[in-house]
């Protein structure tokens, strides 16, 4: 999904059906345990572009194919709407103008797209994960994706995500966090008032929740989207 917040209060969000849990092969559960299968089966997602045989997504399948189209679609039709202005002359997208959020597997797919393209925001809800380290803070027998090693062309101040503590991936997600260099602490949004202390690890007593689904998380969702305080 994607969205935009200007200060004068307008917003676009464009939610994207494209290659995603359903569609890809689950890395661990398939036994594929290079670290490289991560970032190039999602990549692929994105892009519509080749990276590896263990999928096959074409651009009119990719996400960027369905963003790509899904405004040129919306700009013909509701030409008083300014869908256009996300796309470039070039036909690329506007991305400095857009967040990514994303859930669960989205949520993983919204902090790779943070790495591979520079977006104004990336948000993720239950995640990033990508790795197999369990509980092991140092994972020491696990798997860590590649692509969380990278530098993003994102800044990483741009990155957000929520997790709740009783997810059976927590300790995962947190991980992915920290290996990316999340800015701050883990901080209880039923503990701590917005703005957290000003970190983007943002925890709960939750499940694998949506979270901005919910009302009692809507401070949390308005602090990670930049919502500015007299559009809330």
């Amino acid at each position: 999904m994607t969205q935009r917040t200007l200060d004068g209060g307008r917003k676009r969000v464009l939610a994207l059906d494209f290659a995603g849990v359903n569609e890809v092969p689950d890395v661990v559960a398939a036994g594929m345990m290079n670290p490289d299968n991560y970032g190039n089966i999602r990549l692929e997602s994105i892009e519509g572009v080749d990276h590896t045989p263990l999928i096959n997504i074409n651009y009119h399948d990719s996400l960027e194919g369905h963003l790509i189209e899904g405004l040129k679609f919306l700009h013909a039709q509701y030409p008083e709407e300014d869908w256009g202005y996300y796309l470039n002359q070039d036909g690329t997208v506007r991305y400095s103008d857009v967040i990514i959020t994303g859930l669960s597997h989205g949520a993983t797919s919204a902090a790779f797209f943070g790495m591979v393209r520079r977006v104004w925001r990336a948000v993720s809800s239950s995640g990033p994960r990508d790795n197999t380290c369990g509980t092991d803070p140092a994972c020491a027998g696990g798997v860590v994706a590649t692509w969380l090693k990278g530098t993003p062309k994102t800044p990483i101040d741009r990155f957000y995500g929520i997790t709740g503590s009783q997810d059976v991936q927590y300790p995962e997600i947190l991980y992915a966090m920290e290996r990316l260099g999340y800015v701050g602490k883990p901080v209880n949004v039923q503990q701590v008032a917005a703005p957290y202390n000003d970190s983007h690890r943002l925890t709960s007593n939750d499940g694998h929740a949506r979270f901005c689904n919910d009302a009692r998380y809507a401070a949390a969702c308005n602090y990670m989207f930049g919502v500015p305080a007299q559009n809330q």
